[in-house]
C-alpha cells in the first residue's frame, strides 16, 4: 500500500512537472493537488476554470466545482503558510558591533520587506479565494445543491478562520451544520467535522471583543465538542475494531475527551469568576447604601431643631434580592440551566 502511495506521488509530481505542456484535465489536476507541490496545483485549477468559463459561461452549474477546487487550493496554500512560517527572525543574546551590525541590520530589512511581500501575495490568495469559493455557493445554492452548499459554506469558515474573523466563521459553520444534519446521518463524518470546526470557531471568538458572553460562548463550544465525539462514537460502534477507520476514530476520541475535560475545568472556573464578581459587585452596592443612610441620619440631628416633626420612618432593610449570599445562589442557579441550542439547528436527523 504505501509503494502504491510513493507511485501516485511520483506521478503527481511528474504531472506537476510537464503540466505546462499537457492539456489539464480534472483528473490530472487532482492528483497533483493531492501529492503535487501546491502552486502546481492551484495554476491546474485556474486552467481548468478559465477552459470551464470560456466553454460555458461564468456562472454555470458546469463551473461551480471548478470555482470551489481553486478557491479551495488557494485556501490550502494559506493554511500551509500559517502552520510552517514564523516570524524568521533568530533569537539569541549575541551583541555584534561594527560592519556585522550593519549587515544584521541589512538582512533584517531584507526580511521584513520579504515577510511584507509574502503577506501581501497571502492577502491577495485569500481575497481571490473568497470570491470563487462565494461564486460557488451562489450557483450552487440557485441550483438547490444543499450538500455542496454546506460545503462552501464550511471553506468560507475555515477562509474567515485564517483571516481572524471567527465571529464571521462561526456563522458560516452554523450554516453548514444546519444543512449537513438535514441531509446526512449523524454518523457521517462531515456533521462531525462541522461540529468540530464551529466548537474550535467558537472557542477563539472568545478572545474578540465582539463577543458578549464568554461563558456562554465557552458552553455553545463545548456543546459542540461534546456532539463531535457523540457523531464519531455512534459511528465507530458499527465498525470491525479491525477496521483501520475504527482506529483512527479511537485516537480522535481520545483526543477529544481530552480537549472535553479542560473546556470543562476552564468552563467551571468562568462561572465561578462570574459569580464572584456578582457577588462583589451586590456586597459593594449594599456598603454604599449603608453609607449613605448614616450620612443622611447625621444630618437629620444636627438639625433637629429647625426641622418641623415628621412621622416616624421604619428603619431600611435591603430586599432580599440585594442580599449577596441569596443573589450570589439565585444567580448560580440561573446561569446552571441549560443554555439554548447555540446554532438554532434542527436535531440531528
Amino acid at each position: 500500500m504505501d509503494g502504491s502511495n510513493d507511485e501516485d506521488e511520483a506521478f503527481a509530481r511528474s504531472l506537476a512537472a510537464e503540466a505546462d505542456g499537457i492539456d489539464m484535465t480534472y483528473e490530472c489536476a487532482e492528483m497533483i493537488t493531492k501529492s503535487g507541490p501546491i502552486d502546481k496545483a492551484i495554476d491546474a485549477w485556474a486552467t481548468l476554470l478559465e477552459n470551464g468559463v470560456n466553454q460555458y459561461g461564468e456562472m454555470s452549474l458546469e463551473c461551480a466545482q471548478l470555482y470551489y477546487r481553486y478557491g479551495d487550493a488557494l485556501l490550502r496554500k494559506s493554511e500551509e503558510s500559517d502552520e510552517v512560517f514564523g516570524d524568521g527572525i533568530p533569537e539569541n543574546g549575541e551583541h555584534k558591533s561594527g560592519e556585522e551590525d550593519d549587515d544584521d541590520d541589512d538582512a533584517e530589512k531584507k526580511h521584513n520587506i520579504n515577510n511584507q511581500e509574502q503577506d501581501e501575495r497571502e492577502e491577495s490568495d485569500i481575497a481571490v479565494a473568497f470570491e470563487v469559493l462565494e461564486v460557488a455557493r451562489v450557483i450552487w445554492e440557485r441550483e438547490h445543491k444543499q450538500l455542496e452548499v454546506a460545503k462552501a459554506y464550511c471553506r468560507l469558515g475555515d477562509l474567515k478562520k485564517v483571516n481572524g474573523n471567527f465571529g464571521s466563521a462561526v456563522h458560516d459553520y452554523e450554516a453548514c451544520l444546519q444543512m449537513r444534519i438535514k441531509l446526512l446521518p449523524v454518523t457521517d463524518r462531515r456533521i462531525a467535522d462541522a461540529h468540530w470546526c464551529l466548537a474550535t470557531a467558537l472557542d477563539f471568538h472568545i478572545s474578540e471583543d465582539s463577543c458578549q458572553d464568554k461563558v456562554l460562548t465557552k458552553s455553545k463550544a463545548l456543546e459542540h465538542y461534546q456532539k463531535c465525539a457523540n457523531s464519531l462514537s455512534e459511528r465507530a460502534q458499527n465498525l470491525d475494531t479491525a477496521d483501520p477507520e475504527w482506529k483512527e476514530l479511537d485516537s480522535i476520541l481520545q483526543e477529544l475527551k481530552e480537549t472535553i475535560s479542560a473546556a470543562q475545568d476552564i468552563q467551571q472556573q468562568a462561572r465561578q469568576k462570574q459569580l464572584n464578581d456578582y457577588a462583589a459587585l451586590l456586597a459593594a452596592k449594599a456598603k454604599n447604601h449603608a453609607s449613605t443612610t448614616d450620612t443622611a441620619k447625621t444630618c437629620s440631628s444636627s438639625n433637629v431643631t429647625t426641622l418641623q416633626p415628621k412621622r416616624k420612618q421604619q428603619p431600611y432593610r435591603l430586599p432580599a434580592f440585594e442580599d449577596a449570599s441569596a443573589a450570589s445562589n439565585d444567580a448560580k442557579r440561573i446561569r446552571m440551566m441549560p443554555p439554548d441550542d447555540p446554532t438554532n439547528n434542527p436535531s440531528s436527523s
